[in-house]
């Protein structure tokens, strides 16, 4: 099935998957392991704003529970960014 230039491909569903709110991909499956890794330069700028915002919390806070908390509200942002921008999260090696 051939598809025109400049069409974006569909948008595919998966069951209990919510959809993606980008056209393409900030993130995609890992090459080996589980999970995500950048795809796009969006995908990129996301990934260095949080290693950022943890190094800060953990330089300022030292290491307190605030620094802890920021920490982990930083990685839940960062986790649904990644839920709701990527592909499902997986493997290359095991979609062969």
């Amino acid at each position: 099935m051939r598809r025109s230039v400049g069409v974006p491909p569909p948008r595919v569903s998966y069951p209990g998957r919510l959809p993606r709110l980008t056209r393409t991909p900030w993130f995609g499956p890992r090459r080996l392991g589980w999970g995500w890794s950048p795809a796009s330069w969006q995908g990129w700028a996301v990934t260095a704003g949080f290693v950022v915002v943890v190094v800060v919390a953990m330089r300022t806070t030292h290491r307190s529970a605030a620094g802890i908390a920021a920490t982990a509200a930083a990685l839940a942002a960062y986790l649904l960014i990644c839920l709701l921008t990527g592909d499902p999260p997986g493997s290359r090696l095991t979609r062969r």
